[in-house]
């Protein structure tokens, strides 16, 4: 490969800063809104056809144009590249700015991606890495659960990741993932960090089976590029790189990137809230993040300190701007909050208490969080939940279930009528019935119209969702087959539509990071074997920070630790709250 030949770039480094629920997303988009309407329009071909979506980025008044223009006025949106935690993130963003993330070859969206996609995109244009290793690592997880299966471990595909999880497999990828990306580049080799697993053997039969297959997986690109960095740069264009909740990029990706920005001629604007750094289990440093904030401030200050919330109110503020204090390597700031905003944190011992107050009615209505540290005590809670006669479908499982295909809804429809339904079609099915039932006009097409509001009379079906499956059963179903009763039969069973509770996500802290809800419900209960294995507690703090700043009206703290406990397994309290405010 040979080296680049223009002079090397000393990056300068942006900083924006934003407290939860501060409007930090809603800034970057402003931002991205004043790169539009800085750009010659026979530039704007690559946006999205949207006309009207176009007219109105064009027309947007715009927050903080003076912030902009006093540090980008000589850049437009086609001389950008923007970065976050998943590519979902980017396009949520992009689409607000009226901007299309295609990403095709030769396209500046391209570089529109997170930064491990980035690298993988540059070390193939360089002819790093072929087509066919590209289209492997989409499957990576499907070969990491055969890799587990071959040794005996249990691996879950597509766990969330907190750092602890529930498969043998996926601890021992997770180790080895966070040992590359904090260690390696810090004089240390992929030798030294394979001698620093836990489980030395295991490790190097994953590297094995890695070459066997011909696959590699994030890890492999992210130490490819950073070998590679000398030569490794994007398009001559870009002049601005956007990398939003930078705190949580890895100590790896940073000296990976920096030098690529410095061959690619480009700056860096770092977006994120270092209050809320979750993820040093996978190499994030909070050290690092503070220390690029202070080179930041040495020639152009922090451009944008969002301190003001617009989320929650005084209380919960509190409580968020406590916790910040006693957090070290972090930029000190007061969380403002207004006085009018109506806000509450309660401490409830007994989580039937909570059970009751979540099916209250009022409470059905508003969006609720009930959220976990581990994913070991969020399938708990869902068991509890059941128990108490609360249905929530918001697991991987259920997800996949509730995303199935067209074809494989045919089929399972295909089988009820020939009455050759298992047991995982009938849940199947019943979800399918509960999820969409929006359509009443299609429906009305296939039964009778008498028959349909007696259903909806005795409360078995919602007018919430049906249009696909309508539309399936049309396609596919012969109406004068359809069997009423069978509808009622399915409804009627144990896992009824009424105790099915859409307003309530259980998931760990990790899965929320940027969401919010009326209502938290945080579970401060950990078993004893996680709280073990847990050696910094200063990242802990950040994670009960990000928690208690997702509610907006009501924070609930509590703990199940009397029902997580069983006889091999015994549970203890997260994290000492008391410490940060007098809860009653």
């Amino acid at each position: 490969m040979p080296a680049i030949e223009k002079p090397k770039h000393k990056v300068k480094i942006y900083s924006i800063l934003g407290t939860a629920g501060a409007g930090k997303t809603t800034a970057l988009i402003d931002l991205l809104n004043y790169l539009i309407q800085n750009t010659d329009r026979n530039k704007l071909r690559w946006l999205q056809e949207s006309y009207q979506s176009l007219k109105q980025a064009l027309k947007s008044e715009l927050k903080y144009a003076e912030v902009w223009s006093e540090n980008f006025s000589h850049i437009d949106i086609t001389n950008v590249a923007f970065s976050s935690f998943s590519n979902t993130a980017i396009k949520e963003i992009a689409e607000r700015s009226s901007l299309s993330i295609k990403g095709k070859s030769g396209e500046l969206t391209r570089y529109w991606r997170t930064t491990t996609g980035l690298f993988e995109v540059l070390l193939y244009e360089y002819d790093l890495i072929t087509r066919e290793q590209m289209q492997k690592i989409g499957k990576i997880e499907l070969y990491r659960k055969i890799w587990a299966k071959r040794n005996g471990l249990q691996y879950i595909i597509n766990e969330v990741n907190t750092g602890f999880s529930r498969g043998r497999g996926n601890e021992i990828i997770n180790e080895y993932s966070y040992l590359i990306h904090y260690y390696y580049g810090k004089n240390k080799t992929l030798e030294d960090i394979i001698d620093m697993h836990s489980n030395k053997k295991l490790i190097i039969d994953y590297i094995v089976f890695k070459k066997k297959h011909k696959f590699l997986d994030w890890e492999d690109i992210v130490m490819m590029a950073y070998e590679n960095k000398c030569y490794l740069a994007m398009n001559d264009d870009i002049e601005l790189f956007i990398l939003d909740e930078a705190q949580d990029t890895s100590n790896l990706e940073y000296k990976t990137l920096l030098p690529i920005l410095s061959n690619t001629q480009a700056d860096l604007l770092i977006a994120g809230d270092d209050a809320q750094l979750i993820y040093s289990f996978k190499g994030a440093d909070y050290k690092l993040f503070n220390y690029l904030i202070n080179k930041s401030k040495e020639k152009h200050g922090i451009i944008l300190n969002l301190t003001y919330t617009h989320r929650f109110g005084k209380n919960i503020g509190a409580l968020a701007q406590a916790i910040m204090d006693d957090m070290l390597f972090v930029e000190h700031r007061k969380i403002l909050t207004s006085d009018s905003k109506k806000d509450n944190v309660l401490y409830i011992m007994d989580f039937n208490k909570v059970i009751d107050f979540l099916k209250r009615e009022d409470v059905r209505r508003q969006k609720v969080f009930i959220l976990t540290r581990t994913n070991m005590v969020a399938d708990k809670i869902l068991e509890i939940l059941k128990q108490g006669g609360i249905i929530v479908y918001n697991n991987e499982e259920e997800k996949r279930r509730m995303m199935t295909k067209e074809y494989e809804v045919y089929l399972c429809l295909k089988k009820w009528m020939a009455g050759e339904l298992n047991d995982i079609d009938k849940e199947s099915l019943k979800w399918l019935i509960w999820k969409y039932k929006k359509d009443i006009t299609a429906l009305e097409k296939l039964l009778v119209k008498k028959q349909l509001n007696e259903l909806f009379e005795q409360q078995m079906l919602t007018r919430e969702g049906l249009v696909r499956l309508l539309k399936w059963m049309e396609k596919n179903i012969n109406p004068d087959k359809l069997d009423l009763n069978l509808i009622k039969h399915f409804i009627k069973s144990d896992e009824s539509v009424k105790n099915i509770y859409n307003n309530i996500y259980v998931g760990t802290i990790h899965s929320v990071k940027g969401a919010e809800a009326d209502i938290v419900i945080l579970i401060n209960t950990i078993s004893a074997s996680t709280a073990r294995k847990i050696k910094d507690w200063e990242a802990e703090k950040r994670v009960l920070f990000v928690a208690v700043t997702r509610a907006k009206k009501l924070l609930i703290i509590t703990h199940i630790n009397k029902e997580y406990n069983t006889k091999n397994r015994r549970a203890v309290t997260w994290m000492d709250v008391h410490k940060y405010l007098n809860l009653k």
